[in-house]
Formats: C-alpha cells, sequence, structure tokens
C-alpha cells in the first residue's frame, strides 16, 4: 500500500469516526449547546479530514505482528532485503499486476478529485460572473440601512452592496471579492435590516470559507459516503447558527419580523446563481420550518455553555487525533505484515554471530563492484524500524550503485543459486568451501546455476528488481554457516555512510 493510499485511508477512517460521533451526539450538544456550539463542532472532523496530522502512538503489543523469521534443521530462511527500501518493481504479470494495484489506485483516486475540484470552481466562477453581469450598486436608502447594519455587527471594511434582479433571496458571495446581493430594493427597512444582518454575519464569522472546505473535503474524500453526510450537516448547522447570531442582537419584536422576512423570503432560487458555495438567507425554503421553530425557542446562551462548547470540541479534537493515530496505524501495519515469499538455503545457522577473517591461506574477498569506495546506504545489523518502532535485522548489506554496472565475483566457487524471487528479485547464489555470497536486485544473471566462477568473473548487473524503490546492490555473506557482516569481509574496499 503506497504512503499516499496509506494517509488517505487513515484519513478517511478518523473523520468517518467522528462525524458518526457527532450524529449520534446531536440531540444532546444541539440542545446543551445551542446551534453555534453544533455548528462549530461539525469543524473539527473537516479539520481531521484535511489534515494530515499523526502522533506516534503505537498499538498494544498483541495486536502487532513481527516478521517470521524462522530457523529448523538444516535450513536458514533469509528475510526480505529491508522493507524500508520497499518499492514494488517485480517481474511477471501477476506480480507486475498485484504491484501496481495501489499506484493505480491513488491514480484513479487523484482523478476523480482533481476533476471534482474542477467541477466546482468553474461552477462557481460562472455563478460569480453571472451576479456580476446582472447587478448594480444599491440605491442610497438601502446603503443607508446597511450602514446601520454593519456598525451593529462591528464590521469594518463590508462587503459591496449590490442588486440583482434575477435573485430571489439574499445572498452573500465571493471569496476575493465579498459582495452582499440583495434581489430588490423595494421591501421594508424591517425586512432589509434582517437580510443584511443575516448575510453580514455570514461574512463576518468566514462562513464561505468553511463551505470551501467541506467542498474540498468532498472532492477528496468523494468515496466516503459520510463526508457528503457532512457537508449538508455543516450547511444545515451554518444557516441554524447564523440564525441563532442574529436573534441575540435583536429585540423580541425584532425576532418576529427576522421570522417573517423568512417566509417572505422563501421561494425558489431559479437561473445559475443557484450554486451550493453561495449563502443564500432562504434557498428554496429548505429548513424553513426548523429555522422558524428554533427563533421561537430562541434563548440566549450563557458563558457556561461556551466553555462547555469547548470542552466538547477539545474532546472531539482528541478523538480524531487518537483515531488518526490509530488507523495510520493500522494501515501501516498492513504494509509491514504482509508475508513475503522466503529465500531458502540449505545451510546451517550458527547459533552465535560470528565473522571469520579472511585467512592468509584462503582467496581473499575482492569488490563485487568497480571502485575502491562504495557507499551503504542500510548497513548489516539491528536497526529501529522507520514505521513500526520494531526493532529488526538487516541481514545484509544494500550498496548504492547505478543500474547496468557490473558485478563481478568476490572470489572463485561455484555458482549454487541462479534465479528470480518476488522480493529479492533476480539474485544468484556464488558458494565455496567454507562460504556463500548472495547478490540481490540484479537486472540480469550472466551465470546459471552449477556454472564454475572465478574471482573477478563478471556475473550480473545492478538493478532495482524485487523489493526496491531505486537501482542498488543487496549483498549477504555467511562464512562457516554464520551471517557475516560484509563490511568486514572484503579487501581493498572502503566502506563509507
Amino acid at each position: 500500500m503506497g504512503g499516499a493510499l496509506s494517509t488517505l485511508l487513515s484519513l478517511t477512517l478518523s473523520g468517518s469516526v467522528l462525524i458518526v460521533l457527532l450524529l449520534a451526539l446531536r440531540p444532546l450538544v444541539r440542545d446543551r449547546l445551542g446551534h453555534s456550539g453544533y455548528y462549530y463542532l461539525w469543524l473539527v472532523p473537516l479539520a481531521r479530514l484535511l489534515l494530515p496530522i499523526f502522533p506516534a502512538i503505537r498499538l498494544p503489543e498483541g495486536l502487532t505482528q513481527a516478521l517470521p523469521e524462522e530457523v529448523t534443521a538444516g535450513e536458514l530462511w533469509l528475510r526480505a532485503p529491508d522493507m524500508a527500501l520497499a518499492g514494488p518493481d517485480r517481474q511477471g504479470a501477476g506480480a507486475d499486476l498485484l504491484a501496481m494495484l495501489p499506484e493505480l489506485l491513488v491514480l484513479l483516486w487523484g482523478t476523480v478529485a482533481v476533476a471534482l475540484a474542477l467541477r466546482a470552481v468553474w461552477r462557481y466562477v460562472r455563478c460569480l460572473r453571472a451576479l456580476e453581469r446582472e447587478s448594480r450598486p444599491a440605491g442610497e436608502r438601502v446603503q443607508a440601512v446597511y450602514g446601520d447594519a454593519c456598525r451593529m455587527l462591528e464590521v469594518t471594511g463590508p462587503p459591496r452592496l449590490l442588486v440583482c434582479p434575477g435573485l430571489r433571496s439574499p445572498m452573500q458571495a465571493g471569496l476575493i471579492r465579498p459582495m452582499v446581493l440583495l434581489p430588490d430594493e423595494n421591501s421594508g427597512e424591517a425586512v432589509l435590516r434582517a437580510a443584511l444582518l443575516h448575510e453580514l454575519t455570514h461574512y463576518r464569522r468566514l462562513d464561505l470559507c468553511s463551505k470551501w472546505l467541506a467542498e474540498a473535503a468532498v472532492c477528496v474524500h468523494w468515496f466516503n459516503p459520510l463526508v457528503y453526510v457532512l457537508r449538508r450537516e455543516l450547511s444545515r448547522a451554518c444557516e441554524l447558527s447564523c440564525d441563532e447570531g442574529v436573534l441575540r442582537r435583536l429585540d423580541e419584536s425584532g425576532r418576529k419580523v427576522y421570522g417573517a422576512s423568512l417566509i417572505a423570503l422563501a421561494r425558489p432560487v431559479s437561473g445559475p446563481t443557484k450554486n451550493n458555495m453561495t449563502l443564500a438567507m432562504s434557498r428554496d425554503g429548505e429548513q424553513l420550518k426548523e429555522r422558524l421553530y428554533a427563533i421561537m425557542k430562541f434563548q440566549s446562551k450563557g458563558k457556561l455553555t461556551g466553555a462547555a462548547a469547548v470542552g466538547v470540541a477539545a474532546a472531539l479534537c482528541l478523538c480524531g487525533v487518537l483515531a488518526g493515530a490509530y488507523a495510520a496505524d493500522l494501515t501501516g501495519q498492513a504494509e509491514e505484515t504482509e508475508q513475503p515469499e522466503m529465500l531458502v538455503i540449505s545451510e546451517p545457522l550458527a547459533t552465535e554471530d560470528q565473522t571469520k577473517p579472511v585467512g592468509a591461506d584462503a582467496e581473499e574477498l575482492l569488490s563485487p563492484l568497480d571502485g575502491d569506495t562504495l557507499t551503504v546506504t542500510m548497513p548489516f545489523g539491528t536497526r529501529v524500524h522507520p514505521i513500526t518502532g520494531e526493532t529488526t535485522s538487516h541481514d545484509g548489506l544494500d550498496i548504492q550503485a547505478d543500474s547496468g554496472a557490473a558485478v563481478y565475483a568476490p572470489r572463485s566457487g561455484q555458482v549454487l543459486e541462479s534465479a528470480f524471487n518476488a522480493e529479492y528479485g533476480n539474485y544468484l547464489v556464488i558458494g565455496w568451501d567454507g562460504g556463500e555470497v548472495l547478490f540481490a536486485h540484479l537486472s540480469a544473471n550472466t551465470v546459471a546455476e552449477g556454472d564454475q566462477v572465478t574471482q573477478g568473473q563478471n556475473v550480473g548487473y545492478v538493478g532495482q528488481t524485487g523489493m526496491a524503490t531505486g537501482p542498488h546492490l543487496h549483498v549477504e555473506v555467511r562464512l562457516d554457516g554464520a551471517l557475516a557482516d560484509p563490511e568486514t569481509c572484503f579487501t581493498g574496499v572502503t566502506f563509507v555512510h
């Protein structure tokens, strides 16, 4: 599973947990915290869906699985090369298809996400152009009411006020060049004030930004049906919260006028100006009954309610962080617990790590690559895995090399194996009395099983077959049946890290 796909699944799983939790708590939360508190709580799962932040939290030991390392009589099981270098580049039709599946899924996801984003932007730009084309500046009487509404809400630098006869409801639109639009200028002063207070409240709270973030979440997580539920609920909560914000500033008579304005403006919106990314005061009469009921039952919430809302939001944030951490850990575990194929070499494994120096009476092991200085990208020995945090062993040495570089036999011997493995790619094993060397990820082998080779003979070429993200040479050495650090075995070469 690729990193992008793993991150995406972690975000969508943790975000879904928060959406379900908030839906389950809706009756309790909305009654206790009010519509404004409920609206802002929806920003928590929205942030979880869009922010790839995962703290380092590990799963309990019982839920983790280590890669198998089995020792059986007369056999040494060699693990696949370091999984930190994993990047499928396998040979064979079946292996290629399986290795390409994560990339194909990411490509499909990205194509649909970009298409949805482009469609949303295009529709919004077309809507704004239609509004600009059909609008004109408001008259002095409406401008005076607008100024009073701005002072009441303490709005400095208010958006443009325009009149667009094609509208059926007041509207706030435009992120870069914001504007408030009215369908006409003939309404009474009280109705105008109610409409302007509603749209300015949207502008003051940056509700358009919330709508665009919800749209971005839909584009990114288009495959998750709960994200569409979030967008719908956020939009509903936004209007109820805006009503509540206006009602706090009105007296009893003003609230009645505000309710009457909603009824008067509850007419269908037609034409290109009907767009989900605008903030109309009354869109097709949607939620009218619910909003009027909320106006009738309105009660101003105290400071204690605000503190409770902050506490609930903090609890949701904590749940989101923990859910994201565990989801990231689970998707990472899925990568690490895949059982790789094992290469079996018929040699007993010594009970202790030993490094047998090359004696004077034995043929020395020469460098398998050209050059007297070789760069090590992953050394031999134990290390802390960068994803699972588990301490694992790396049974060989990864040496940086260009693709196609010649690989030489370090000493004379016989080719014990020359084959292909899904993890090692093209590999070969050269054996001699008392030792063996394994080369992996070769682009091609130039010798076959059973061939006799001489020291310095070209036996293959560097590649990136098997589980490898780039060209390099993986080397394993066994002396008298025990794994040895290749850095201590080759003469005439300096290894740098």
